[in-house]
Order: structure tokens, then C-alpha cells, then sequence
């Protein structure tokens, strides 16, 4: 039993590192790109949905590997 739990603590942690190693990634090659703007790319359309006074911020960026367009997150502030 002791092993199962470490075992999936572990993954957890490899699963955590992986994320932030990507979210590092995102935006240091964000400031590559653009010097007067660290976090948007060139590639990346930004489109603002107001309704009221929440502004959701959809982002939609092209992936450089395959020219396919992914979905960023969705967020509300």
C-alpha cells in the first residue's frame, strides 16, 4: 500500500514539474519574440469578450509545429 501512495505522490510531482517547466518555456519564448510586450507573441490573436464588467480574455494561438491552431486557456479577471 505505502508504495502505491509514493508512487502516485511521484507521478503527481513529475506531472506538476512538467506544467511549469512548460509555463517557463511559454513565456520566455514570448519575450524572444516580442521585446515591448513579454507576454504576447506575434502568433498569438488576442480577442476580448466584454458583457458587464467581467472581461473574459480568450487566447488563441498557432502551435510553430504543425500550424494548427490550439486554444489557450480562458480566463476572467
Amino acid at each position: 500500500m505505502m508504495l502505491i501512495n509514493t508512487s502516485v505522490e511521484v507521478k503527481q510531482i513529475i506531472v506538476l514539474a512538467i506544467v511549469l517547466a512548460n509555463r517557463c518555456l511559454y513565456i520566455l519564448n514570448s519575450t524572444m519574440y516580442s521585446k515591448q510586450n513579454p507576454y504576447e507573441s506575434p502568433e498569438m490573436g488576442r480577442s476580448y469578450i466584454t458583457d458587464g464588467n467581467q472581461c473574459r480574455c480568450k487566447e488563441v494561438y498557432l502551435s510553430k509545429v504543425n500550424g494548427t491552431k490550439r486554444k489557450g486557456r480562458q480566463r476572467t479577471r
